[in-house]
């Protein structure tokens, strides 16, 4: 998972080409959050976005955009070392992604969250 503020679309490309030809980095996917500050215009959005197209042409494991997680108007943290489940359907734009909430005593039922693309 990776999201942050005050990155240049410039800067984020070069830290994913760097990921990109690392030897040491296998992941099984990549999800990335939102890295456009707060009342970006669109089309500094359609960068950020277009970055993160390329760095997924260029890789062989899934990579995922979910812009309400990090830390934009909507923050829809995902819990670490906790199952979630990514599913994406023909057709639709965007992929749902579902974590069961930490409570103890509680099922392990995921709960739905849209927004990943």
């Amino acid at each position: 998972m990776l999201e942050d503020t005050n990155v240049t679309a410039k800067q984020l490309d070069r830290t994913l080409h760097q990921l990109t030809y690392s030897k040491n980095f296998h992941p099984k996917a990549v999800i990335f959050g939102q890295f456009y500050a707060m009342g970006a215009a669109e089309s500094e959005k359609h960068l950020y976005r277009q970055v993160i197209k390329d760095f997924a042409g260029r890789v062989s494991y899934p990579v995922y955009y979910y812009p309400v997680f990090g830390h934009g108007e909507t923050n829809r943290p995902f819990i670490l070392a906790r199952r979630a489940e990514i599913l994406c359907r023909t057709g639709y734009l965007l992929c749902s992604l579902t974590q069961a909430p930490v409570v103890s005593g509680f099922s392990d039922t995921p709960s739905p969250s849209p927004g990943v693309r």
